[in-house]
């Protein structure tokens, strides 16, 4: 139990972190610049405790403490499912948690890019492959998952490269 609460503050945290990513790479920015996380409506600065994720937001009543302002309830929503997820998927393998944690970001980045702009980078979706290694396989061989992976990077990739980013509905 205590090694599942732990489990479950980390990734929250690191869910956290990855909308942060996903958020800033839609305003072409890089994940650590600007320094501090501000308000998307006054760029006030944002306290250490506005940024505790569920509990900031709660704290917070949903609003910016500074404007006023209404946050987006997609966070604290996604950091919340992050917390569910890993309940249900956690177990003793620590590499069936690793393949776990890779594949739940890998979502939650995906969801919050669609969310915010409605685009989808299709590069992002090779963290998906670590599934390959847990769903149920009737024959396990190294060769064909090679060529498996393989033919879906340069699927990925082409389209990546003919649609500069699957879901925004540009060609």
């Amino acid at each position: 139990m205590f090694f599942m609460f732990i489990n479950c503050t980390i990734l929250t945290t690191l869910g956290s972190f990855v909308t942060l990513c996903g958020q800033r790479q839609l305003n072409n920015q890089l994940p650590w610049s600007p320094k501090h996380s501000v308000c998307d409506f006054c760029h006030h600065p944002l306290s250490w405790w506005q940024l505790i994720p569920i509990l900031g937001f709660i704290i917070q009543r949903g609003r910016c403490h500074w404007c006023d302002a209404r946050i987006s309830a997609f966070f604290p929503i996604s950091e919340l499912t992050v917390i569910l997820i890993t309940v249900k998927t956690f177990s003793s393998s620590w590499s069936h948690n690793l393949i776990f944690t890779i594949v739940i970001l890998t979502l939650l980045y995906l969801s919050t890019t669609d969310f915010i702009s409605q685009v989808i980078y299709p590069v992002a979706l090779i963290g998906l492959f670590p599934l390959l290694l847990v769903l149920p396989r009737q024959s396990f061989s190294i060769g064909k998952l090679m060529v498996e992976l393989v033919i879906m990077g340069l699927f990925l990739f082409g389209l990546q490269h003919i649609t500069k980013g699957a879901g925004n509905g540009r060609y």
